[in-house]
């Protein structure tokens, strides 16, 4: 899985960049992928991402409520929005109705350090300690001028 965190306050989204299957396959994927203009950031199986940008793009209702997708994706590019399957229809949640989000396997984790007042790298920092399926480094997109921080 992954760890992915939006904050408002600071305009970007984090993300680790470990890979797992049933173990550790790398520590350095760039889990994010750009179809057209827009910059998507993925948690869940990247075999699932070409179909759901195909959702996304023609708008389609999934065919069964049995969906095998498991993936969320987060559209960087304009209104930052998160696209996910629920009941086998395809949703979509503004990200910027709250001050922070976090998805994926150490949300959890990244949650509490984002209550106490951590920031979106530093939360993702504190999931990686905790979530076996959170690691390698974590790579921040900068919202406002959208490009990569550094």
């Amino acid at each position: 899985m992954t760890t992915l965190v939006y904050s408002r306050s600071e305009n970007v989204i984090a993300i680790d960049s470990r890979m797992t299957s049933s173990y550790i396959m790398t520590d350095s994927a760039e889990k994010w992928v750009y179809d057209g203009d827009d910059l998507y950031f993925m948690v869940g199986s990247v075999s699932d991402v070409e179909e759901m940008l195909n959702l996304i793009n023609s708008g389609s209702i999934v065919e069964s409520e049995e969906t095998e997708i498991d993936v969320l994706l987060v559209r960087a590019t304009g209104e930052p929005t998160m696209f996910g399957i629920c009941d086998g229809l395809l949703f979509s949640e503004a990200l910027n109705t709250a001050e922070f989000k976090a998805y994926g396997s150490g949300a959890h984790f990244a949650l509490a350090a984002l209550d106490l007042g951590c920031k979106a790298k530093k939360s993702i920092e504190q999931a990686m300690k905790r979530d076996m399926y959170t690691g390698g480094k974590v790579v921040q997109y900068d919202l406002t001028k959208q490009r990569f921080k550094k």
